[in-house]
C-alpha cells in the first residue's frame, strides 16, 4: 500500500495466519522482503510466483532483521549462543556470521549511511562501529543511553524505535513511570465550609 496511504492494498501472497508472517525489513531495491515465520527468517521475492525462501540454513531461532541500506548485509538476532545476540551476514546469499553484540542484544537499526549499527542490551542503547570490506570486522561499541524509560512490548521481532537519518537522534515511547507523572485534574467537593472564617 501507498505510504501516505493513498490507493487500494496490494496482495504480495497468502501466507495464511498459521503459522503467523510478521514483516522485518524490506530490501533496498524494493523487490524482496524479509519475514519472520515462526523462528524462521524468510526472504519474500515479489513478482508473479512470489517466492518464498529460507534466509539461513540454522536450527536457532532467528529474528528482528533488519537489512542495510546498501543492501548488501542483514542484522538480525539469534540464540545459537545460548542467549539472544545480534549478529551479521551478508545479504542476501548469507556465508559467515558475525556477532555485533555481548552480553545480550536485540533490536539492529543500521544508520542512514550504515555507518554504524544499533542495537538494545539488556539495559542500553549501543552503537557498533564498524568495517565492511573486504570482510566484516567489529572496531568498537559505544553505550548511548540507558533505557529505563522505554517501552519495549513482548514482541521481540520488531525494533520499536527508529535512528533519525542524522544519527543523533531516535524516536522511540516511553514508559510513564506512575500516575504522578501523569496530568490530572482534581475536583475537591464541598470545600467551602473547609475556608477560615
Amino acid at each position: 500500500m501507498l505510504a501516505d496511504g493513498s490507493g487500494s492494498p496490494e496482495t504480495i501472497r497468502d501466507v495464511g495466519t498459521d503459522p503467523v508472517a510478521r514483516p522485518q525489513s524490506w530490501a533496498p531495491d524494493g523487490d524482496r522482503l524479509v519475514i519472520q515465520v515462526e523462528n524462521d527468517l524468510m526472504v519474500l521475492t515479489v513478482g508473479d510466483d512470489s517466492a518464498l525462501t529460507r534466509l539461513f540454513d540454522t536450527d536457532f531461532q532467528t529474528h528482528s532483521a533488519s537489512v542495510s541500506h546498501d543492501g548488501k548485509w542483514v542484522a538480525y538476532v539469534s540464540d545459537i549462543s545460548g542467549a539472544r545476540e545480534v549478529y551479521v551476514r551478508r545479504f542476501p546469499e548469507g556465508g559467515r556470521e558475525y556477532q555485533v553484540s555481548d552480553g545480550g542484544g536485540r533490536a539492529p537499526v543500521w544508520s542512514a549511511d550504515d555507518s554504524e549499527l544499533f542495537y538494545k542490551d539488556p539495559t542500553r542503547l549501543v552503537a557498533v562501529s564498524m568495517r565492511k570490506e573486504p570482510e566484516w570486522e567489529l572496531l568498537g561499541r559505544e553505550p548511548l543511553f540507558d533505557l529505563s524509560f522505554f517501552r519495549y512490548t513482548p514482541d521481540p521481532s520488531r525494533a520499536q524505535y527508529d535512528v533519525f537519518p542524522d544519527g543523533q537522534r531516535f524516536v522511540m515511547l516511553s514508559y510513564q513511570q506512575s500516575m504522578q507523572d501523569t496530568p490530572r485534574i482534581n475536583v475537591v467537593l464541598n470545600w467551602y465550609p473547609g475556608l477560615p472564617s
